[in-house]
Formats: structure tokens, sequence, C-alpha cells
């Protein structure tokens, strides 16, 4: 069963590429707090995983406590390893963090 579940993030060597990138183009700030290491990447949706825009790197506490919280959270019954997800509103605030933490980043450049 958890072999099933670990097909949402593909290849391992491509999908440790996309954290390294995702964590290097917010300064490893979290996208949900800006004040925490990111420590993980949270999936706002599952497919191609495409940092900024369903994917992203947060720090664990927000992981936890707003990325999956049931305000933020969508549970798919019929098919949760690939259609869990975000709502809209937590996804353009993740995304909106992403951007200000990557373009800050290329300010500082």
């Amino acid at each position: 069963m958890k072999r099933r579940w670990q097909l949402r993030y593909g290849n391992p060597k491509r999908y440790r590429r996309t954290c390294a990138i995702a964590h290097r183009q917010t300064q490893g700030r979290c996208c949900w707090c800006f004040h925490r290491l990111s420590e993980e990447l949270h999936h706002g949706y599952y497919g191609k995983d495409e940092p900024g825009v369903s994917v992203f790197p947060v720090c664990r506490h927000c992981h936890q406590t707003y990325c999956h919280s049931p305000q933020n959270w969508i549970r798919d019954r019929c098919n949760p390893q690939w259609r869990n997800r975000n709502t809209p509103e937590a996804l353009s605030r993740l995304r909106l963090g992403y951007k200000i933490l990557h373009k800050g980043s290329k300010l500082c450049i």
C-alpha cells in the first residue's frame, strides 16, 4: 500500500532535485509564515511537481497546522492518493508566499 502512495512523488532523483530547487529559490524559508526555515515540501495538489505552482517549501509547524488543516485541505474520498488538495484560498496564499520569497532572492543578487 505504501508504495502505491509513493508513486505521487515520481522519480526519486528528480523529486530530490525539485525539493532542492524549491528550497533554494525561497532562501530556505517557509512559504506560509516566512519566518521559519523550510524543512518539507508541501504539495498543494498532486501531479506535476512545479515549485511555486504545485509544491512549496514549508516549515514542519505550518505544514501540519495550516497546510493540512481542515479549513485548507480538501480530502477526496474516492481517490485520496491523487485528488487530495488545498483549497483555492490556501493555494493562492502559498503561491503568493513563494513569489514574494523568490522575487526577494532575485533582488538580493
